[in-house]
């Protein structure tokens, strides 16, 4: 598994390398190569064939990723209204919050597009001017917004990539994520549907603020942040003291979703 691990990890890496810099694609080489390995003689290819075509594999898979058109490359900066269920959801200030969100369609000047992308949001205002389909219905709390299906209006903010070597590159972190596109938004330009909800995503949303609470509760606010970043991978209640020293030895992967 370790073998197999290595050769796909290496062949998706090898692969971002050569597109950033705008060369031919590796996986054409690599296939040369297995062609000539599977005619040579002489020589112990039990190990190196299988480790060569894992790493096409890995090669082909990130092409095939990359290749996928993006909807909101045109939008940045540009009003957009979207539709779909939000996944996650973290509140990393007052009134301020981060959602998730599997988008379903996008509608722009006048045209209603049908997609499926996973969209971060930057929600910002009271979950009280949230509006909801069913003027009765109200959040019980921000663990409420998991799994629920929403409309939210917003600005498409799309992410810089790192502009100096070697700095947090938050484009491509997000896209490890599979996420392309922020959305600017406020509260009062969200409408909820009191009806359709993903009650596994509810449920586990609720669960996790509950057990959050209780940790803050029970735990200095340092070994609450701690327990905060290494069970849910939200890293908004660590000090950047204890964040940057993650970040020394080489572990602050674990600190993050």
């Amino acid at each position: 598994m370790v073998f197999i691990l290595l050769a796909y990890a290496g062949g998706i890496m090898v692969a971002f390398l050569f597109l950033n810099a705008g060369l031919v694609p590796v996986g054409g080489l690599v296939f040369i190569l297995v062609l000539i390995l599977t005619v040579a003689k002489g020589s112990d290819k039990t190990l190196l064939r299988p480790f060569l075509l894992v790493f096409l594999l890995g090669c082909f898979y990130f092409y095939l990723y990359s290749a996928n058109a993006d909807p909101f490359t045109a939008f940045d900066g540009k009003q957009v209204t979207i539709t779909g269920e939000v996944i996650s959801v973290q509140k990393p200030y007052e009134d301020y919050y981060k959602l998730e969100l599997s988008a379903e369609t996008y509608y722009f000047e006048g045209r209603i597009v049908s997609i499926n992308e996973k969209m971060l949001v930057n929600l910002k205002g009271a979950l009280d001017y949230v509006d909801a389909e069913d003027s009765g219905f109200r959040l019980s709390s921000n663990a409420d917004l998991a799994g629920r299906h929403i409309q939210i209006r917003g600005i498409v903010d799309r992410p810089p990539p790192a502009k100096n070597p070697r700095l947090f590159d938050y484009k491509l972190y997000l896209k490890t994520r599979n996420i392309n596109t922020i959305l600017e938004s406020k509260t009062w330009q969200c409408t909820l549907s009191s009806e359709k909800v993903h009650t596994i995503t509810n449920g586990l949303s609720r669960y996790k603020f509950a057990l959050l609470e209780k940790l803050s509760s029970n735990m200095s606010l340092e070994t609450f942040g701690l327990m905060a970043g290494i069970l849910f991978g939200d890293k908004n209640f660590i000090g950047d003291d204890i964040y940057q020293a993650f970040q020394k030895n080489g572990t602050s992967h674990i600190l993050l979703l």
